[in-house]
Parts: C-alpha cells; sequence; structure tokens
C-alpha cells in the first residue's frame, strides 16, 4: 500500500488536514462539482521511461 497523504491535493488534502488521525486511508467522500474540480496530481512517470 501506498501512503496518499504527500501526493493528496485539494479536498483530498484538506480532509487528511483535518482530519490527521485517520492515517493513510480516506473514507469515500462522494463526488461534489467541488471535489471533482480540484487540481489533479501529476502522474509520476514508471522508472523505465526516461
Amino acid at each position: 500500500m501506498v501512503d496518499p497523504r504527500p501526493f493528496a491535493v485539494g479536498s483530498i488534502a484538506d480532509t487528511f488536514k483535518t482530519y490527521p488521525g485517520i492515517g493513510t486511508l480516506l473514507p469515500a467522500m462522494g463526488y461534489g462539482d467541488k471535489q471533482m474540480k480540484d487540481p489533479k496530481p501529476p502522474s509520476p512517470k514508471p522508472k523505465w521511461i526516461r
């Protein structure tokens, strides 16, 4: 499992800040208009692509 907290943006990051004791798992929050418009984190390049 990968810890998503360093990569979280927008309302997801806000939720982790509001509830720091939640750990690495975030329950479903729904997909409201605000969350759908949140910035998307950059997609990491696979190690084999240089």
